[in-house]
C-alpha cells in the first residue's frame, strides 16, 4: 500500500483523485477516503505534513487550490494543500 508521500505525489497529477477529497473537511474522513484509494498513512502524519505546509515547509500558497493555484480554499485540511506550486512538493 501506498503512504503519505506518494498520495501527496499523486494529487499532484490527478484531477479526477484530488476531487475526491476536496470537500472532505474532516482528516478521519479523508484518511478513510485515502486507504479506500490504496493509501494508507495515520490522521496524525496527514496533520503534521499539514501544519508543515501551512508553516512554510512545503507549500508557501497553503489556503490554494491545486497545482495551478486557480482560486482559494478556505479548508485548511484539503489535500490540496499538500501540493506546492506547478505540482511540486
Amino acid at each position: 500500500m501506498k503512504g503519505l508521500k506518494e498520495f501527496i505525489e499523486d494529487l499532484a497529477k490527478d484531477n479526477k483523485l484530488r476531487e475526491k477529497f476536496k470537500d472532505l473537511k474532516d482528516v478521519k474522513e479523508i484518511v478513510k477516503l485515502a486507504k479506500k484509494e490504496g493509501y494508507e498513512f495515520t490522521e496524525d502524519e496527514y496533520m503534521d505534513k499539514q501544519m508543515e505546509a501551512v508553516s512554510g515547509g512545503i507549500n508557501v500558497y497553503p489556503c490554494v487550490q491545486g497545482p495551478q493555484r486557480p482560486g482559494w480554499k478556505p479548508n485548511l485540511l484539503d489535500p490540496s494543500n499538500l501540493i506546492g506550486p506547478r505540482g511540486k512538493k
